[in-house]
């Protein structure tokens, strides 16, 4: 096992003592789990996540054929 120095605001490290307690654990257990916990929920989703939900648009109506030409139409004048 290895020894690791964290600093961590003091709010943080009362907090950690209050749920310690509460769960009858050590804080050093706790914080062992807890990273445990994250490093495998970190492996099951990607690094990142889409900022704006999917939406589903539906079925396309325009033929594959003439997207080309419809993307490049220009509008007025």
């Amino acid at each position: 096992m290895k020894r690791l120095q964290v600093l961590i605001p003091d709010e943080t490290f009362a907090r950690l003592q209050k749920e310690a307690k509460r769960r009858e654990w050590t804080v050093a257990d706790l914080v062992r789990r807890g990273i445990d916990r994250q490093l495998d929920s970190a492996v099951d989703t990607p690094p990142w996540s889409p900022i704006l939900p999917q939406i589903d648009l539906g079925e396309i109506l325009v033929p594959l054929s003439e997207w080309r030409e419809i993307a490049n139409e220009r509008s007025g004048p």
